[in-house]
């Protein structure tokens, strides 16, 4: 820890400053991780997911691994899209249309969260419900 102090000319105040070191968390998730837990509970190929087929499995695959990706990485829409050979624009349309599906369809929304409780048992992770 550095802690420095310095004086405020306009405000006549001394200002403390303290450096913290930022420590990695343990259980880093990387959007390579989803996308291996994306593609073994889902049974597609990453070729596949990367490739252009618009197959309701791929597609639906493409879209979880988007959502994911946004939820649990602080990369931006831009690099999730270029994993997948997919533009930011096609990130936001995919992530909209994964919330709308688990929604909307019971079937998707097992996909969803099998691959999301996957991902974070293997990376050891508690889930905090959201409202």
């Amino acid at each position: 820890m550095r802690v420095e102090k310095t004086n405020c000319l306009e405000c006549n105040f001394r200002i403390l400053t303290v450096s913290v070191p930022v420590q990695k968390p343990k259980n880093m998730i990387t959007a390579e991780m989803i996308m291996d837990v994306v593609c073994g509970v889902l049974s597609v190929n990453k070729e596949d997911l990367k490739g252009l087929s618009r197959k309701r499995e791929i597609t639906e695959a493409r879209q979880i691994y988007c959502s994911l990706a946004r939820k649990y990485t602080k990369k931006s829409l831009g690099f999730i899209g270029n994993t997948v050979n997919r533009d930011h624009s096609t990130v936001i349309s995919s992530i909209e249309v994964c919330e709308d599906l688990k929604g909307n369809n019971a079937a998707f929304r097992e996909k969803y969260n099998s691959s999301k409780y996957a991902l974070l048992l293997e990376n050891k992770l508690e889930e905090h419900h959201e409202a």
